[in-house]
């Protein structure tokens, strides 16, 4: 790490010497700025890269699990409940699961269906 600031230094400062006469510390300063401006875009891109990664959310190491259940009127259920009739992603920060739809746990309580997801 020292070794590519000292090297950083030291290509500015020839950077600088090449110039015309007199334009020595302008082509310094302003290829001190270009560095400035590549090291700010690069970690920018990196923060950006963090930021907006899809990651599963984990306690403990463990992935997060969610359980819910939806309630259908028996009279709007389809005769025939496959599994492209119900589908299910569940939208986090992060994220886009699919849920699992669990037809045999299926269980009606008076006029409606319980279905597990």
């Amino acid at each position: 790490m020292i070794g590519a600031v000292i090297g950083l230094i030291v290509a500015l400062v020839l950077y600088g010497r090449s110039a015309p006469a007199g334009q020595g510390p302008a082509y310094t300063g302003s290829g001190a700025l270009g560095v400035i401006g590549l090291v700010a875009a690069v970690a920018f891109a990196i923060w950006a890269f963090m930021q907006l990664r899809e990651t599963p959310l984990k306690y403990n190491g463990a992935m997060a699990t969610l359980e819910m259940e939806f309630r259908v009127s028996n009279a709007d259920l389809p005769a025939s409940a496959s599994d492209r009739w119900l589908s299910v992603e569940v939208q986090t920060e992060k994220t886009r699961p699919e849920g699992t739809v669990i037809w045999s746990a299926k269980r009606t309580e008076g006029d409606y269906s319980i279905i597990p997801v």
